[in-house]
């Protein structure tokens, strides 16, 4: 879960805003709504393509005709069973609430635990148990949970987003004017405090999510 918005934490200015899918945790190694570094497993590295195509549709197609299918053969089994599981993937939006983003990655979490994945106390209230830093182990875990792994919104992934950049750009731009003092992290892939906020969280939070719609919602 780096997303989205870091909240919850013993320090703002500790706080640091992830949202890169990359910094999200994944099946193959969890904010909020986008990125957020403290929800669920979010804050390692994740492999899982957000191509949510209809590959499965494309391969029969191809296979139709006469030289057909190789596409599809080319395709290794894992890659096959990830694809699978992509289409099944809750899908976040760009207007997820903080709960129902938080609902998602408890689902996830829950899971991994079920599944033999070891867990600690998740730093942001609500959050429930969290897997433990390190290598993502039992690989079947995460395997088999993968189709309970939030996807992040299509606006906050530059490869779904041609306006990634210019986007982001605004969101930091957007939150500063507001009154929260923030900056952009190399290649805008997050972005931190620079200074304690001069508002309570929930109202820290508000400006940020509502320059996040602004930003990222802007179909012009």
């Amino acid at each position: 879960m780096p997303t989205s918005l870091s909240s919850g934490k013993s320090s703002l200015l500790a706080a640091t805003v992830l949202v890169s899918l990359s910094l999200l945790t994944g099946c193959g190694g969890g904010g909020g709504g986008t990125g957020d570094s403290a929800k669920g497993a979010e804050g390692k590295s994740d492999v899982a393509s957000l191509d949510k195509g209809d590959k499965g549709d494309k391969g029969k197609d191809a296979g139709a005709g006469e030289g057909g299918g190789a596409s599809e053969e080319a395709k290794s089994p894992e890659q096959a069973k990830r694809d699978a599981a992509e289409s099944g993937r809750p899908q976040r939006r760009l207007d997820t609430s903080d709960e129902e983003d938080q609902r998602m990655w408890n689902t996830y979490n829950a899971c991994l635990k079920d599944n033999g994945v070891k867990m600690r106390q998740g730093m942001v209230v609500g959050s429930g148990e969290v897997p433990e830093e390190g290598p993502p182990k039992p690989k079947a875990a995460y395997d088999k949970c993968l189709i309970k792994m939030p996807l992040m919104a299509p606006e906050l992934d530059p490869k779904t987003n041609p306006r990634y950049q210019d986007n982001f750009t605004e969101w930091v731009r957007c939150i500063n004017k507001n009154g929260v003092p923030v900056k952009a992290l190399p290649g805008n892939t997050g972005w931190t405090y620079t200074a304690q906020p001069k508002m309570p969280p929930e109202q820290s939070r508000k400006v940020e999510n509502d320059c996040k719609l602004k930003a990222f919602g802007d179909k012009n």
